[in-house]
């Protein structure tokens, strides 16, 4: 949280309010780690974030894996006061990006297929995207070496519902805010509540 809290500090400049949260044994959460309590844990800051101003609607970014899960609880669970959805640096699935990493190690080579054997699929963003009914974002950075820019590019043509792809020259992995440009695009998009 506190890595990612000093990142979106801008936005709070920007007049805007900013709910940031820990997934379950991140930061001074003891809680084992849960794949599927990571998405219930999306669910819980949704819904609390909500209780604060009923009267506010929310943009929901997910970051990286964050992405995934943003995206994965929208599927279970309609808002209607979550008026966008933003995938910055988004994967299309665990076991490849998991693969694509080892492949990149020489010593990792070898048990680059494990991630096959045990990451859940039914949890991937390219298999649960085509259901998701919130307008969408997708962020990327053309630097990205930890998640390829092409994961976002396969997430935006799956995606049925009103969208936009914004592939960021030069920026890394969840790095695309750092842009000055970007940000006041997004405050724009913000400000006008829509992606046309």
């Amino acid at each position: 949280m506190s890595n990612r809290f000093t990142k979106w500090l801008w936005i709070v400049d920007a007049g805007y309010e900013l709910f940031i949260f820990d997934y379950r044994s991140y930061g001074e959460s003891d809680a084992q780690p849960d794949m599927y309590g990571f998405r219930d844990d999306v669910n819980s800051a949704i819904e609390y974030a909500h209780s604060l101003d009923k009267d506010l609607d929310i943009t929901l970014v997910g970051q990286s894996m964050g992405g995934t899960f943003v995206i994965d609880a929208l599927v279970t669970k309609e808002y209607k006061y979550v008026t966008l959805v933003v995938a910055d640096s988004a994967f299309t699935s665990f076991a490849s990006t998991m693969n694509s990493f080892m492949l990149k190690t020489v010593i990792l080579i070898p048990f680059s297929w494990l991630p096959y054997t045990f990451a859940p699929d039914d949890l991937d963003s390219i298999n649960n995207i085509e259901k998701l009914r919130t307008p969408i974002l997708f962020v990327t950075g053309d630097s990205d070496w930890i998640v390829n820019y092409k994961n976002s590019l396969a997430l935006y043509e799956k995606a049925n519902v009103q969208k936009d792809l914004w592939i960021v020259k030069d920026a890394g992995h969840v790095d695309s805010f750092e842009d000055k440009e970007v940000r006041k695009e997004f405050i724009g998009l913000i400000e006008k509540k829509s992606l046309n």
